[in-house]
């Protein structure tokens, strides 16, 4: 079919084509002729066209079904960018006709060469310019929305996903240490009765299992933790000399087991006191120590500690390092190392598991802080060198508490415990009785309110998570009593969340006793809060 030049349309646009219905392009305008030659007539208009918007314009079978879109075209041999906008056609005429203008921006970025300006065309082709620019610049805007409403929809999903882990996490972490309480707290009670040999070997191995495991599941709780972002700074004054000395004095028996020495190196300027998060610098060297132990082969482990010279006196930090004579991290492995489940190829533990967590959890914790860490090279050249750094305020008088001994102190008074698990309820109230103390025990809420009527308790250990009324509740009625106003509850949960650990303190509780509980942890919190204790 042979189409002949529009005379209405040449008076008024310049450039214009004519297309069928199937998009072949049938006529082009002698001046558009001009600008990018007639090579297309009888093409498809999207194959001859690099078509940048609309992005569908190649799926629609019927160009007429654009007639509301804005083209921006540019030609296949990209020397001509057009901007274009189809005509309605008249009832009768079955072609579609695109009335185009210059596409001035991209011309003048990417072709200066063709000096295409307003001046070249008439004045109506200038007006459709600054319409197309205006309705162009509409529809980027209105792109510009789409993505954000998208962009708020795809944040709100990942946070609910988040969420939904984080709880998921958290659930099964309760549902693993209400059981796991009472495998730890038997083996910990079977060691005081008399058993032969093999026995208490077996009871060794169940209580050492059940450590394994405790670690792992604390690992994978913490680790999820972090990664919602549900962390906060506790920030306190402590000496870093003694905070190494302490994670010396944890790690000093794993170490003689496998043979291995801990030396700690204190830095003669390091100062007395500082102020920081001093229990999140103790896990992390507390981490690495224990991995370095469990990396070294029969030799030695050295912890320093130091402040950075160059960051005084404006930003001083504290430098930890820690060095092992092991077999070292392979010059490939060190920028994954601190990555969740990374592992080195042929890198055996002493025979024990891991979650592949401990190092992902240390930079975390390290982030968290606001310091850095890595690994550096030892001296010998042998070995691993893990070093970390965080910031610190200087106290310049330093304040240092000597705590009592636990075997000094001398502890009386009952004692209410409340637990819906009948396994846990009779073993903590074993524990506690062996520290001469007198115990009563509630399965439930209601019997933990009636006891606390009709007597006096110096402490009560309250289990959170119970059917119908739960332990949250049951302190609120309790500390309505008139002799319980001043008494400590504790909530005893298999929640280690920190946040909920922080919930229940300004619910009324005066501390937390996360399960397991081993004598040791029961010891302390009962010599911290029962009368005869140090608080």
């Amino acid at each position: 079919m042979s189409l002949s030049p529009s005379p209405a349309l040449d008076s008024v646009f310049p450039l214009y084509l004519v297309m069928d219905q199937d998009g072949t392009v049938r006529f082009i305008s002698d001046q558009l002729a001009e600008e990018i030659g007639n090579a297309c007539l009888g093409q498809k208009f999207a194959e001859w066209f690099i078509v940048k918007r609309p992005i569908l314009a190649a799926h629609v079978p019927e160009f007429n079904l654009l007639q509301r879109q804005m083209f921006l075209f540019i030609t296949k041999d990209g020397t001509f960018a057009m901007r274009g906008q189809l005509l309605v056609p008249a009832p009768d005429d079955s072609n579609i006709t695109m009335v185009i203008t210059p596409w001035l921006t991209w011309m003048q970025e990417n072709r200066p060469d063709r000096l295409v300006s307003p001046k070249s065309y008439p004045v109506a082709d200038a007006q459709l310019e600054l319409q197309l620019y205006l309705s162009t610049q509409q529809m980027m805007m209105d792109d510009m929305n789409g993505l954000l409403l998208d962009l708020q929809k795809a944040t709100n999903q990942a946070i609910a996903a988040s969420s939904v882990k984080s709880q998921f996490v958290n659930h099964i972490s309760h549902e693993l240490r209400t059981p796991l309480n009472g495998i730890l707290s038997a083996a910990e009670l079977l060691k005081y009765e008399s058993a032969s040999p093999h026995a208490r070997q077996l009871i060794d191995v169940i209580r050492k299992s059940s450590d394994a495991l405790l670690g792992i599941i604390n690992q994978i709780l913490y680790y999820s933790q972090i990664s919602s972002g549900n962390l906060t700074l506790a920030i306190k004054q402590f000496d870093p000399a003694q905070l190494c000395r302490d994670v010396l004095q944890i790690m000093s028996v794993l170490a003689r087991q496998n043979n291995i020495t801990i030396e700690v190196k204190i830095h003669r300027l390091l100062p007395a006191s500082v102020s920081a998060d001093a229990q999140r610098i103790h896990n992390v060297l507390l981490n690495l120590v224990g991995n370095a132990i469990k990396h070294c082969e029969g030799a030695d482990v050295v912890v320093s500690v130091s402040i950075r010279p160059e960051s005084l006196p404006a930003s001083p930090r504290l430098l930890f390092e820690v060095q092992d004579s092991g077999p070292g991290v392979p010059p490939a492995d060190r920028d994954r190392i601190f990555e969740p489940f990374a592992t080195i190829a042929g890198r055996k533990l002493h025979g024990e598991s891991a979650s592949g967590l401990g190092l992902a959890i240390v930079k975390s914790e390290v982030t968290v802080l606001g310091g850095d860490i890595g690994i550096g090279d030892t001296p010998s050249g042998k070995g691993s060198l893990f070093w970390f750094d965080v910031p610190v305020e200087l106290i310049h008088q330093a304040q240092v508490t000597i705590p009592p001994e636990d075997s000094a102190v001398k502890l009386s008074g009952r004692v209410l415990v409340v637990d819906d698990n009948n396994i846990n309820l009779k073993l903590c109230k074993l524990q506690i009785e062996r520290f001469g103390l007198h115990v009563d025990a509630a399965d439930s809420a209601a019997d933990a309110i009636a006891l606390a009527t009709g007597n006096q308790y110096q402490l009560i250990l309250m289990d959170i998570q119970m059917p119908g009324m739960d332990g949250k509740e049951a302190a609120a009625v309790v500390r309505q009593l008139p002799q319980y106003t001043q008494t400590p509850i504790i909530a005893w949960t298999a929640n280690a969340c920190e946040i909920e650990a922080k919930s229940y303190q300004s619910s009324g509780f005066n501390d937390t006793l996360v399960k397991p509980v081993t004598t040791e942890s029961l010891r302390s919190m009962l010599v911290k809060w029962m009368p005869g204790g140090q608080r």
